[in-house]
């Protein structure tokens, strides 16, 4: 489960993104009891510089509670750091 905490510097997001995935960067999630596996397809991320990564690994159904709302997400694990999370919210 993530979770902001009010009196923390909070995390970047970015939402509403156009991406087809959500991802989280590896950072962000280091020293957490979340279980990564590897997911079905490779996927190329390019982000806004033209840097690129291949992105394989997942943290599967992994609980996402901003304020009084909860969700379940697919979250790949992204290496680039200029944000915590992209997440495609509606």
């Amino acid at each position: 489960m993530m979770k902001a905490k009010e009196n923390v510097d909070l995390p970047d997001f970015i939402t509403n993104s156009g991406s087809t995935y959500f991802y989280i960067c590896t950072k962000f999630v280091e020293g957490l009891s979340l279980k990564v596996i590897y997911f079905e397809a490779n996927v190329l991320m390019t982000n806004l510089l033209g840097q690129s990564t291949i992105v394989n690994r997942v943290i599967k159904s992994c609980l996402l509670v901003f304020g009084e709302h909860t969700f379940l997400a697919d979250l790949l694990l992204l290496s680039f750091h200029e944000f915590d999370a992209i997440l495609g919210l509606e």
